[in-house]
């Protein structure tokens, strides 16, 4: 799907079913308000989504801070050198890093999920589009988590070969949060644009289709 509608309710309707699966497998994990404790999380439900599962911590502040703590095994395939350890923000452009700061750390600040589809960049002007869940985890010893389902993609899809670095992530094309009991968090409805550097051509992809699942 190359165009979005942003109306959040339309947006929601586009979800895939393994974003709402993912979703739904969440909520039934243990907890004792609106977040499930990280001591509690089985993997149960969220088996057939391991390999694109990750998890990070969210450290609030000013600059938030974050730190990839685990990735399956297909985002793994996908970015060609470690994570793990890394920031996440670290990928983000400048001009968007601020943005991402405030929406990732808004997740365990006020208590909801996030539903995003957004590009990657990498060398020789390769493109990849893919669709983000996520979900808080609470933890009471060390920093709140995130929990990731990213699953390609949108539009055209072109392998990653393992000698190209990524470059950086590009500007969300859709974003809305969803509400887990707290209600949704005040965000402006439309933020201003800023103009990025202009991204190298994208390289011929072939197109794949997939009715039901995202690949």
């Amino acid at each position: 799907m190359d165009v979005l509608e942003h109306a959040p309710d339309a947006l929601t309707r586009q979800r895939t079913r393994d974003s709402l699966a993912f979703e739904a497998a969440w909520r039934t994990l243990p907890r004792h308000g609106l977040v499930p404790d990280r001591r509690d999380l089985t993997l149960h439900h969220f088996k057939k989504m391991l390999p694109d599962i990750g998890l990070l911590d969210i450290v609030p502040g000013t600059p938030a801070r974050s730190r990839v703590c685990v990735v399956g095994e297909r985002i793994r395939e996908r970015v060609p050198f470690p994570v793990v350890g890394q920031d996440y923000f670290h990928y983000v452009p400048a001009q968007l890093r601020t943005t991402a700061e405030r929406r990732l750390q808004t997740l365990v600040t006020h208590p909801c999920g996030l539903w995003q589809v957004l590009g990657i960049h990498y060398q020789q002007g390769l493109f990849k589009s893919l669709e983000l869940t996520v979900f808080p985890l609470w933890r009471k010893e060390g920093p709140p988590q995130i929990m990731i389902l990213a699953v390609y993609s949108r539009g055209q899809v072109c392998d990653v070969p393992t000698d190209l670095a990524m470059i950086s992530l590009d500007r969300a094309t859709a974003s809305v949060f969803l509400d887990v009991g707290a209600g949704l968090p005040d965000w402006p409805r439309e933020e201003p644009r800023q103009e990025l550097a202009p991204a190298p051509p994208r390289r011929r992809c072939t197109l794949l289709e997939s009715p039901g699942r995202l690949v």
